[in-house]
């Protein structure tokens, strides 16, 4: 199956596809919620099912949405937007503020100030922007989105 999350009217984002065979297994999923309202849906989607019957198969048992509210005192200037997932492994998905129009030029800073990466990503007309980021180490980085004379800075950290 696979899980997907994302904010309700919105297009959905996968966390994963996971199977196991005849044992069960046990899976995290670590989700840094972006800040763009109340409203999200966490979703299971089957994939497979035992005799082609989605009703077949594809059990769930001990589910636990667990929250954590983390709060980083950043410089209340700089102007900011939703990055999601964050830590991330592979690929970003992100969220410009509605201000911000037209092409977007996005730069990952290390943390000796040096540009490691730069991408003119395609934006989707849900105003998504979803990205994948090869070849980082684990650790923090600074991205910078810019779009209409507006730059835009989030941290970020990549984990696998």
């Amino acid at each position: 199956m696979s899980v997907t999350f994302g904010p309700v009217g919105r297009p959905y984002n996968l966390l994963g596809v996971y199977a196991d065979s005849t044992a069960w297994g046990y899976y995290t999923v670590y989700l840094t919620v972006p800040n763009m309202g109340n409203y999200y849906s966490l979703r299971f989607n089957s994939i497979f099912a035992a005799l082609g019957l989605p009703s077949v198969g594809n059990f769930l048992d001990d589910v636990s949405v667990c929250l954590s509210s983390v709060d980083v005192n950043e410089n209340l200037t700089e102007k900011i937007f939703s990055i999601f997932p964050n830590p991330f492994s592979h690929a970003l998905n992100f969220i410009l503020p509605e201000s911000a129009v037209g092409p977007v030029k996005i730069s990952i800073i290390d943390l000796h100030a040096k540009t490691i990466y730069e991408s003119k990503p395609h934006v989707s007309e849900s105003g998504i922007i979803n990205m994948e980021v090869p070849g980082l180490t684990n650790g923090i980085y600074l991205l910078k989105a810019e779009s209409a004379g507006e730059v835009y800075h989030q941290k970020i950290v990549r984990l696998e």
